[in-house]
């Protein structure tokens, strides 16, 4: 079975985190030099929110159990391109009451698009 795509639709406003890992040479003379730190130096998290009833959020929840933070998936997040992203840490249900459902969980690029 091949990489599987993320395709469900957050809340609005996902707010994404984007940083870059670089490496720096200080030298006495007060120059520096500063370079890119491995090909995958620029990356992204988004924290997600999604809202629905038990059916909509359940296979959002059986998506995420299957791949853990071990396993990545495709996933294309605002602005950006398709690439592998994986879970941070975990998610969070919340049960609203009257079969409503929060999930959060945090994506967090692997590679490259």
């Amino acid at each position: 079975m091949g990489v599987e795509i993320f395709s469900w639709c957050p809340r609005k406003n996902p707010k994404g985190d984007v940083r870059f890992r670089g490496l720096r040479a200080q030298f006495g003379d007060g120059f520096a030099q500063d370079a890119e730190d491995g090909i995958n130096s620029r990356t992204e998290a988004w924290p997600l929110e999604f809202f629905g009833t038990e059916a909509e959020i359940l296979p959002i929840k059986d998506f995420l159990d299957r791949h853990g933070t071990w396993k990545g998936f495709l996933w294309t997040p605002p602005l950006g391109q398709q690439a592998v992203f994986s879970m941070e840490q975990g998610y969070s249900p919340v049960p609203l009451g009257g079969g409503w459902f929060t999930l959060s969980v945090t994506f967090k690029q692997k590679s490259k698009p």
